[in-house]
C-alpha cells in the first residue's frame, strides 16, 4: 500500500531533486513527481499527494505561504521542510504552519528522509487501524 503514495518534491536544485527521488525509490517508492517551480507543484495539487518535501530555496518566506496553501486544500498532506542549518527559524515557522518535519540539507539527509518517512508510514498505518470498540464504551458514566 505505502510503496502506492504519491510524493511530490518541490526544489529549484535539478540535482538535489534527482538525489531525493533516487533515493525514495531505493526505498520501495515509486510515485515520485518532481517540480522546480510553485506555480507547476501547487497546479497538480489535484493529483492527491500524500508528502510534499519542500526546499526551503531563495525565498523561505513564500514557502511557508506555500506550505499555507497545501494544507488549506488538504490538511492531510504530510509536509517535509528542508532547510539550511543556519535559517532554522524558518524551519520551525514552517512546522508552526502546518509542515510535519524538517531537517537540514546536507547533514544527514537520506538517514532523515528514512526516519521521517518512517514516522509518517507508522501515523498512516495508525490512522487506517480501524476503531475497537466495546461494551464498555456504552456505559453511561452517571448509571454507576
Amino acid at each position: 500500500m505505502f510503496n502506492n503514495l504519491k510524493i511530490f518534491i518541490l526544489d529549484n536544485d535539478p540535482s538535489t531533486r534527482d538525489r531525493y527521488s533516487n533515493h525514495l525509490k531505493n526505498m520501495g517508492f515509486v510515485n515520485i513527481f518532481q517540480f522546480n517551480n510553485i506555480t507547476d507543484c501547487l497546479s497538480k495539487l489535484s493529483h492527491q499527494p500524500n508528502i510534499i518535501i519542500i526546499d526551503q530555496g531563495n525565498e523561505p518566506q513564500q514557502n511557508i505561504d506555500v506550505i499555507k496553501k497545501i494544507k488549506g486544500y488538504n490538511p492531510d498532506i504530510y509536509v517535509v521542510y528542508v532547510t539550511d542549518k543556519n535559517q532554522l527559524q524558518f524551519a520551525l515557522q514552517a512546522q508552526r504552519n502546518g509542515a510535519y518535519d524538517f531537517f537540514i540539507k546536507g547533514q544527514n539527509e537520506e538517514y532523515m528522509i528514512n526516519e521521517l518517512f518512517n514516522r509518517i508510514i507508522n501515523i498512516m498505518n495508525l490512522l487506517i487501524k480501524k476503531p475497537i470498540t466495546s461494551k464498555f464504551n456504552q456505559v453511561n458514566f452517571f448509571s454507576l
